[in-house]
């Protein structure tokens, strides 16, 4: 089964997530309205069943597929429009995605994919499984064999959340000891994310024409795991 340029082919199972991970009486299941926000409930992952049978398109159609613009920044340097320089590549396109999916693998995509025109039916089994051809861009990571491996220079982050010492208020006994801290009062269910930080776990290989030589064969990547980061507003996607 091939895939063809561009696109992966994932197994997906069903489209949405209408099963609740409450159970009702008797431990039956409780079914959920998918039809109200559809896309809270959207599965996305698959399996991956048929990688790219050819190598992502630098041709001229799959230069048109593109990402998003590489601004280069302000002042917008001397260099940005000579063509050897590394600022004379005004956007990203699906060309510069380093193919690292493979059959077997859980692929993780983005909310919209399955309703996306990005994405295509493929075919139905007998047994009811569906299955898909998934653009490249869309594939946010894999896990294989235990491993995480974000695709498309994705970097994968935990929130940074605010410690819980922070929710919590001492409270005193009637003599006016203080209690225990496991009965302090806590003024929320939870720790807020704070805002635009996180903590790097994962980083995926950089766009073609963003790798860096190393020195020693590889590529240098200025991100590592734990690094504490600042992201930009509405560059965060949560899976």
């Amino acid at each position: 089964m091939k895939a063809g340029r561009n696109y992966c082919l994932l197994q997906v199972e069903k489209e949405y997530e209408n099963v609740s991970a409450v159970k009702g009486l008797g431990g039956k299941d409780i079914l959920i309205n998918t039809t109200y926000d559809p896309k809270r409930h959207a599965r996305i992952y698959g399996t991956a069943i048929a990688a790219p049978d050819r190598a992502l398109d630098g041709g001229q159609q799959g230069a048109r597929i593109i990402l998003f613009e590489n601004h280069p920044g302000q002042p917008i340097p001397l260099a940005y429009h000579e063509p050897d320089s590394f600022w004379a590549r005004d956007w990203k396109t699906i060309a510069e995605i380093i193919p690292e999916v493979e059959v077997g693998d859980r692929v993780y995509f983005h909310y919209d994919t399955l309703s996306d025109s990005n994405v295509r039916l493929m075919a139905v089994d007998e047994d009811g499984k569906t299955f898909y051809a998934v653009r490249y861009d869309e594939i946010f990571c894999v896990v294989r064999a235990g491993n995480i491996i974000p695709i498309g220079s994705h970097v994968l982050v935990t929130p940074d959340k605010e410690p819980w010492d922070s929710i919590l208020v001492p409270t005193r006994n009637s003599d006016g000891s203080l209690k225990d801290k496991s009965l302090w009062l806590q003024t929320k269910v939870e720790p807020s994310e704070k805002y635009l930080l996180g903590w790097v776990a994962h980083v995926g290989t950089p766009y073609a024409c963003d790798r860096r030589p190393a020195g020693n064969g590889g590529h240098s990547v200025e991100l590592a795991p734990g690094d504490h980061i600042i992201y930009s507003v509405n560059s965060d996607f949560r899976a």
